[in-house]
């Protein structure tokens, strides 16, 4: 990490990302929802808000969009920069169709990734909730 302006590069925000998604995630196993229709098992806004600082760390950072449904938030985005000039986001997708983002077959984070001029450049899975717990892709 370069130490003048706290942001990483690719290479390793990818190999710190991993790191944490493994280890200290896990720590946000109670912060559930069970839907009584489905008994579909889904992660609270502050558990949401915890992997993104969790992963976020001290790095300057924004929130694109934050959409909520009458079961909580279903797409939560942040953005960051990277030490290139460009810049990544973590997004937060739950599983099904929704009316803003279309929607997703699981309910994970993802990190997608931009060049200096804002075109996407790449991107990556870096865990699904699965039963309550999230799990490192």
């Amino acid at each position: 990490m370069s130490l003048e302006n706290g942001k990483m590069d690719r290479r390793e925000f990818m190999k710190t990302a991993s790191s944490v998604v493994g280890t200290t995630l896990i720590d946000v196993l109670p912060k559930v929802i069970v839907l009584e229709d489905t008994g579909e098992i889904i992660p609270t806004a502050s558990s949401i808000e915890t992997v993104f600082t969790t992963l976020l760390g001290d790095r300057e950072h924004r929130q694109r969009r934050k959409e909520s449904d009458e079961y909580g938030v279903y797409l939560w985005e942040e953005e960051f920069a990277l030490e290139d000039g460009g810049s990544a986001e973590f997004a937060y997708m739950r599983k099904g169709r929704h009316k803003v983002g279309g929607g997703a077959i699981s309910t994970k984070i993802y990190v997608y990734f931009f060049d200096t001029d804002g075109m996407p450049e790449g991107g990556d899975d870096l865990a699904e909730f699965v039963k309550g717990i999230w799990i490192k892709k």
